[in-house]
Protein backbone atom coordinates (compact mmCIF):
# COMPACT_ATOMS: atom_id res chain seq x y z
CA UNK A 1 0.00 0.00 0.00
CA UNK A 2 1.25 3.71 -0.90
CA UNK A 3 -0.22 6.72 -0.01
CA UNK A 4 -0.12 10.70 -1.32
CA UNK A 5 2.91 12.36 -0.91
CA UNK A 6 1.25 15.10 1.19
CA UNK A 7 1.47 12.37 4.02
CA UNK A 8 4.92 11.90 3.73
CA UNK A 9 5.67 15.67 3.77
CA UNK A 10 3.38 15.78 7.15
CA UNK A 11 5.04 12.42 8.89
CA UNK A 12 7.30 14.88 11.11
CA UNK A 13 5.16 17.01 12.22
CA UNK A 14 2.30 14.69 13.01
CA UNK A 15 4.90 12.10 14.61
CA UNK A 16 6.05 15.08 17.08
CA UNK A 17 1.99 15.50 17.87
CA UNK A 18 2.23 11.97 18.92
CA UNK A 19 5.09 11.69 20.74
CA UNK A 20 3.71 14.76 22.79
CA UNK A 21 0.81 12.27 23.31
CA UNK A 22 2.82 9.59 25.00
CA UNK A 23 4.35 12.23 27.20
CA UNK A 24 0.78 12.73 28.03
CA UNK A 25 -0.35 9.43 28.66
CA UNK A 26 3.15 9.04 30.62
CA UNK A 27 2.73 11.86 33.11
CA UNK A 28 -1.26 10.96 33.19
CA UNK A 29 -0.67 7.64 35.10
CA UNK A 30 2.48 8.35 37.01
CA UNK A 31 -0.04 11.34 38.19
CA UNK A 32 -3.07 8.60 38.94
CA UNK A 33 -0.75 6.12 40.53
CA UNK A 34 0.51 9.03 43.50
CA UNK A 35 -3.44 10.17 43.29
CA UNK A 36 -4.92 7.00 44.18
CA UNK A 37 -2.11 5.58 46.32
CA UNK A 38 -2.95 8.35 48.45
CA UNK A 39 -6.07 7.50 49.72
CA UNK A 40 -8.89 9.48 48.75
CA UNK A 41 -12.18 8.51 50.33
CA UNK A 42 -10.80 6.34 52.24
CA UNK A 43 -9.44 3.91 49.71
CA UNK A 44 -6.15 2.97 48.93
CA UNK A 45 -5.68 1.86 45.24
CA UNK A 46 -2.10 0.51 44.21
CA UNK A 47 -1.04 -0.41 40.79
CA UNK A 48 -0.35 -3.81 38.78
CA UNK A 49 3.07 -3.98 36.61
CA UNK A 50 4.65 -1.03 38.53
CA UNK A 51 6.56 0.40 35.69
CA UNK A 52 4.65 -0.88 32.97
CA UNK A 53 1.32 0.08 31.03
CA UNK A 54 -0.98 -3.30 29.32
CA UNK A 55 -1.08 -1.93 25.66
CA UNK A 56 -2.65 -3.75 22.88
CA UNK A 57 0.40 -4.07 20.32
CA UNK A 58 4.09 -4.97 21.76
CA UNK A 59 5.81 -5.81 19.10
CA UNK A 60 6.62 -4.71 15.47
CA UNK A 61 7.08 -7.59 13.69
CA UNK A 62 6.11 -7.11 10.01
CA UNK A 63 4.68 -10.96 9.70
CA UNK A 64 2.37 -11.64 12.67
CA UNK A 65 0.54 -14.83 14.05
CA UNK A 66 -1.07 -13.42 16.18
CA UNK A 67 -5.08 -14.27 16.05
CA UNK A 68 -5.64 -10.13 15.26
CA UNK A 69 -3.53 -9.32 12.77
CA UNK A 70 -5.36 -6.11 12.18
CA UNK A 71 -3.57 -4.76 15.53
CA UNK A 72 -1.36 -1.09 14.67
CA UNK A 73 2.29 -0.48 15.22
CA UNK A 74 1.14 2.44 17.52
CA UNK A 75 -1.21 0.99 20.33
CA UNK A 76 -4.74 2.42 20.48
CA UNK A 77 -4.94 1.12 24.04
CA UNK A 78 -2.64 1.70 26.76
CA UNK A 79 -4.25 0.52 30.43
CA UNK A 80 -3.28 0.31 34.41
CA UNK A 81 -4.72 -2.13 36.41
CA UNK A 82 -5.52 -1.08 40.12
CA UNK A 83 -5.39 -3.23 43.71
CA UNK A 84 -7.65 -2.34 46.98
CA UNK A 85 -4.20 -2.00 49.66
CA UNK A 86 -6.66 -3.19 52.36
CA UNK A 87 -7.02 -6.73 50.82
CA UNK A 88 -3.33 -6.85 50.60
CA UNK A 89 -1.21 -8.74 53.40
CA UNK A 90 1.58 -7.15 52.61
CA UNK A 91 0.56 -3.72 51.60
CA UNK A 92 4.66 -2.52 51.56
CA UNK A 93 5.66 -4.42 48.81
CA UNK A 94 4.14 -2.77 45.72
CA UNK A 95 6.66 -4.31 43.22
CA UNK A 96 5.14 -7.98 43.71
CA UNK A 97 1.55 -6.92 43.26
CA UNK A 98 1.43 -8.84 40.21
CA UNK A 99 2.48 -12.17 41.73
CA UNK A 100 0.06 -12.07 44.94
CA UNK A 101 -2.72 -14.84 44.84
CA UNK A 102 -6.04 -13.82 42.45
CA UNK A 103 -7.61 -15.22 45.69
CA UNK A 104 -6.53 -12.62 47.55
CA UNK A 105 -8.55 -9.60 46.13
CA UNK A 106 -12.27 -9.74 45.07
CA UNK A 107 -12.44 -6.68 42.76
CA UNK A 108 -10.07 -4.66 40.10
CA UNK A 109 -10.01 -1.22 39.26
CA UNK A 110 -8.93 -0.01 36.00
CA UNK A 111 -8.47 2.85 33.92
CA UNK A 112 -8.01 2.77 30.34
CA UNK A 113 -6.94 5.16 27.49
CA UNK A 114 -8.33 4.76 23.72
CA UNK A 115 -7.05 6.57 20.70
CA UNK A 116 -10.98 6.63 19.83
CA UNK A 117 -11.08 4.53 16.43
CA UNK A 118 -9.71 0.71 14.99
CA UNK A 119 -11.64 -1.19 17.09
CA UNK A 120 -13.02 -4.19 16.35
CA UNK A 121 -15.27 -4.32 19.10
CA UNK A 122 -15.77 -0.60 19.86
CA UNK A 123 -17.95 2.11 17.60
CA UNK A 124 -15.53 4.67 16.74
CA UNK A 125 -15.91 7.93 18.65
CA UNK A 126 -14.47 12.18 17.32
CA UNK A 127 -11.94 12.13 20.23
CA UNK A 128 -9.86 10.06 22.31
CA UNK A 129 -11.68 8.56 25.23
CA UNK A 130 -10.68 7.20 29.14
CA UNK A 131 -12.57 4.20 31.00
CA UNK A 132 -12.78 3.58 33.92
CA UNK A 133 -13.88 0.44 35.56
CA UNK A 134 -14.16 -2.41 38.40
CA UNK A 135 -14.41 -5.77 38.18
CA UNK A 136 -15.57 -8.65 39.99
CA UNK A 137 -13.49 -11.37 38.42
CA UNK A 138 -14.47 -15.26 38.90
CA UNK A 139 -11.84 -17.06 36.85
CA UNK A 140 -14.01 -20.72 35.74
CA UNK A 141 -10.46 -22.05 36.49
CA UNK A 142 -7.92 -21.78 39.50
CA UNK A 143 -5.93 -18.80 38.28
CA UNK A 144 -2.39 -18.18 39.95
CA UNK A 145 -1.78 -14.76 39.72
CA UNK A 146 -3.83 -11.20 40.10
CA UNK A 147 -1.85 -10.29 36.87
CA UNK A 148 -2.96 -13.73 34.95
CA UNK A 149 -6.86 -12.20 35.84
CA UNK A 150 -6.06 -8.79 35.01
CA UNK A 151 -4.66 -9.83 31.78
CA UNK A 152 -7.83 -12.25 30.88
CA UNK A 153 -9.55 -9.07 31.72
CA UNK A 154 -7.54 -7.05 29.04
CA UNK A 155 -8.43 -9.26 26.44
CA UNK A 156 -11.68 -10.42 26.78
CA UNK A 157 -13.99 -7.45 28.35
CA UNK A 158 -16.82 -6.44 25.46
CA UNK A 159 -18.00 -3.43 26.45
CA UNK A 160 -20.75 -2.49 24.04
CA UNK A 161 -21.36 -6.53 22.93
CA UNK A 162 -21.66 -7.54 26.53
CA UNK A 163 -23.79 -4.88 28.16
CA UNK A 164 -26.46 -5.58 30.44
CA UNK A 165 -27.81 -2.32 31.73
CA UNK A 166 -27.16 1.41 32.41
CA UNK A 167 -26.19 2.56 35.98
CA UNK A 168 -26.30 5.75 37.73
CA UNK A 169 -23.77 8.24 37.11
CA UNK A 170 -22.76 6.99 33.32
CA UNK A 171 -22.10 3.81 34.83
CA UNK A 172 -22.47 0.98 31.98
CA UNK A 173 -22.74 -3.25 33.78
CA UNK A 174 -21.91 -6.02 31.81
CA UNK A 175 -20.63 -9.35 32.40
CA UNK A 176 -17.96 -11.82 31.10
CA UNK A 177 -18.87 -15.13 29.21
CA UNK A 178 -16.48 -17.83 29.63
CA UNK A 179 -15.77 -20.33 27.22
CA UNK A 180 -16.14 -17.51 24.30
CA UNK A 181 -13.31 -16.86 22.17
CA UNK A 182 -10.70 -18.48 24.39
CA UNK A 183 -12.40 -16.53 27.81
CA UNK A 184 -11.72 -18.36 30.97
CA UNK A 185 -13.03 -15.71 32.82
CA UNK A 186 -16.68 -15.46 34.63
CA UNK A 187 -18.10 -12.40 36.80
CA UNK A 188 -19.16 -9.06 36.40
CA UNK A 189 -17.86 -5.49 35.73
CA UNK A 190 -18.96 -1.95 35.38
CA UNK A 191 -17.55 0.85 33.28
CA UNK A 192 -17.40 4.45 32.77
CA UNK A 193 -16.71 6.45 29.83
CA UNK A 194 -15.60 10.02 29.36
CA UNK A 195 -13.55 11.89 26.82
CA UNK A 196 -9.73 12.13 27.38
CA UNK A 197 -9.75 16.05 27.01
CA UNK A 198 -11.85 16.44 30.38
CA UNK A 199 -8.23 15.22 31.77
CA UNK A 200 -5.97 17.92 30.73
CA UNK A 201 -5.30 19.17 34.28
CA UNK A 202 -5.29 18.17 37.92
CA UNK A 203 -8.71 19.16 38.81
CA UNK A 204 -10.17 16.82 35.73
CA UNK A 205 -7.84 13.83 37.10
CA UNK A 206 -8.59 14.36 40.71
CA UNK A 207 -12.48 14.87 40.46
CA UNK A 208 -13.24 13.07 37.06
CA UNK A 209 -11.08 9.75 37.90
CA UNK A 210 -9.96 9.85 41.37
CA UNK A 211 -12.11 10.71 43.26
CA UNK A 212 -15.15 9.20 40.88
CA UNK A 213 -13.31 5.27 41.26
CA UNK A 214 -12.13 5.68 45.08
CA UNK A 215 -16.30 6.36 45.93
CA UNK A 216 -17.34 3.34 43.58
CA UNK A 217 -14.88 1.02 45.39
CA UNK A 218 -16.01 2.80 48.80
CA UNK A 219 -19.57 1.77 48.01
CA UNK A 220 -18.58 -1.56 47.97
CA UNK A 221 -17.69 -1.72 51.19
CA UNK A 222 -20.98 -0.45 52.45
CA UNK A 223 -23.29 -2.48 50.26
CA UNK A 224 -21.61 -5.31 48.44
CA UNK A 225 -24.30 -6.06 45.77
CA UNK A 226 -21.92 -5.56 42.55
Amino acid sequence: MFIDKSIIDNVRHNYEKILLYHQYLKHLFITLDCRLEYGDNGKRLLPLSYKRLFANSSDYALHSDRERPGELWLPPWHGRFYVDADCLEDQANVLSIDDYPATQIEYLAFIWTWIGCNDAYVMDQEQPECWLGIVKPQPVEPVPSIYDVANMIWKFIRVEKDAIEEQDKGWIKGRFYPNHMGSKLNGYWKVKRLPLSKLSNIHGIQQLVVSCLTEEFRALDISPNF
